[in-house]
């Protein structure tokens, strides 16, 4: 939701998942004298280490703080960040990227080495990244060897040619290497500060980014307050000169200072209930938009009773998605049999599995037979505990599924809801 008072901002392309760019200000638009806009980001962040995190929230923080090599606009296209140019060898094993010249918040000058030093970190498995394994992805030579402690990060397939050449080596062709380089966790990091700091550096006093903003102040469970980085490379063309993003993990908490004026822009998700009120009484600053994202749950596939696929099948096979899309939400989701939006690049030739085809009388009657295979059934039920970070959506969505489970399986499966507050639901 955003409000229709106009404040031009590079902070609303976060909604979007996307990075922070220039923003466009429009032929004979007048701007307010004061720009500044205060969004929901919808949880108090991990971290601000662009390596010690995994979720939404920090990423959003990331893509103000930081900029890597490339960046995406508004229309989701790749573009030029810290990078002006690339090119890759005829069988896209390695790739070399131009620099511009940049520098860091607090004036020292940005270099390849500032990228070398932040990838090795983010392979070095005295980091404990949980994005590590992204540079196997890439395919960079020696990245699975590091990481498993094999190898010394400096032998990760990346060098400095010089102080704005980069090089990937990779040990695989990865054609689509651009568009990889969005992640959050592949932003350079500024060596000295964690040098001097250690993990405090990313507190307020001590922290360095290259991004369009920089850390002004932090208020834990509350808060986080950015200015402009003056020393930013295109901050000419940055408008907003104070962002403050609220940790408000509430939905209708969140909605609710909207509606008070509080806060100009809501977090990423509104509550469903109230979806259908909010579009009917304003229509004009409810935007719906389509990410690119796809909502599951993960089970520990090394214990039981979950190391047995026909459990795993089991529960997959009961679990209606056209209800939880249509019904539970309602605010445009679409059910998917495939980890992969079909709507993106060259999705449109995945195939769904055989079973999407089969009516749901047909997946209930299969999954209750695995079920009893695996030694469950109504008399002896499985058992679980199902885990989900705050969030009222988080909430009606757990509790439809686990109902669902326990319909369509003939009481086979009876499930109990575990709810944390984001940080401890990652583990830190």
């Amino acid at each position: 939701m955003k409000k229709t008072t106009f404040l031009l901002t590079t902070l609303t392309l976060l909604i979007a998942g996307q990075s922070a760019t220039a923003a466009v200000v429009p032929e004979g638009v007048k701007l307010r004298a004061k720009q500044e806009i205060v969004i929901n980001n919808g949880a108090e962040p991990a971290s601000l280490d662009p390596h010690k995190v995994e979720g939404i929230p920090e990423a959003v923080i990331i893509r103000q703080l930081f900029e890597g090599l490339v960046v995406r606009n508004q229309l989701g296209n790749i573009q030029a960040g810290t990078a002006t140019e690339w090119h890759s060898n005829e069988d896209f094993t390695q790739w070399t990227f131009k620099l511009r010249e940049a520098k860091w918040s607090n004036g020292d000058p940005l270099s390849a080495d500032d990228f070398v030093y932040a990838w090795q970190r983010l392979a070095d498995p005295k980091t404990a990244s949980p994005y590590a394994s992204y540079l196997e992805k890439l395919k960079l030579n020696h990245a699975t060897d590091i990481i498993n402690g094999k190898k010394s990060p400096t032998e990760l397939g990346i060098q400095a040619l010089d102080a704005h050449t980069l090089q990937l080596n990779l040990s695989l062709p990865v054609p689509y290497l651009p568009a990889m380089l969005v992640s959050h966790a592949l932003v350079p990091i500024h060596k000295a500060s964690v040098n001097r700091f250690g993990d405090k550096w990313v507190e307020v006093g001590h922290f360095v980014g290259n991004g369009a903003y920089t850390l002004a102040e932090r208020v834990l469970n509350e808060k986080l307050v950015f200015t402009r980085n003056t020393h930013y490379w295109n901050d000419k063309e940055t408008v907003i000169n104070k962002a403050t993003l609220l940790s408000l993990a509430s939905a209708n908490a969140d909605v609710a200072r909207y509606r008070a004026n509080d806060l100009d822009m809501t977090s990423t998700s509104i509550p469903a209930d109230l979806y259908p009120k909010l579009k009917a009484e304003l229509a004009d600053q409810l935007h719906t938009t389509r990410t690119i994202a796809t909502y599951f749950y993960a089970f520990n596939n090394a214990k039981a009773p979950f190391n047995d696929i026909r459990v795993r099948k089991a529960l997959n096979l009961a679990l209606q998605r056209d209800i939880i899309t249509d019904k539970v939400l309602g605010m445009g989701q679409t059910p998917t049999y495939t980890h992969t939006p079909n709507y993106i690049g060259e999705g449109e030739k995945i195939q769904p599995p055989a079973y999407a085809k089969l009516s749901q009388a047909e997946r209930n009657q299969q999954a209750i037979e695995l079920l009893k295979e695996a030694g469950f059934d109504k008399k002896n039920p499985l058992k679980f505990n199902l885990l989900y970070n705050t969030s009222e959506n988080h909430k009606k969505i757990a509790i439809a599924v686990i109902s669902m489970w326990k319909a369509n399986t003939n009481g086979a499966v009876q499930v109990s809801l575990e709810n944390q507050e984001w940080k401890t639901f990652l583990g830190i």
